[in-house]
């Protein structure tokens, strides 16, 4: 599991869960929220066993 400022992600198997973690302000989104998910996807996807 990675832990980032605004998103967990946890992986299992084949399977990649991102989980938004900013409850002070209800998950809204911010730059750095943003800039987190666009790494994780960017990762994920060049991630072979991940589909």
């Amino acid at each position: 599991m990675k832990t980032k400022e605004t998103i967990t992600l946890h992986m299992n198997g084949a399977v990649a869960t991102v989980t938004l973690s900013r409850p002070g302000v209800r998950n809204a989104m911010n730059l750095d929220m943003i800039r987190e998910l666009t790494r994780a996807i960017t990762d994920l996807d060049e991630h072979p066993s991940v589909r």
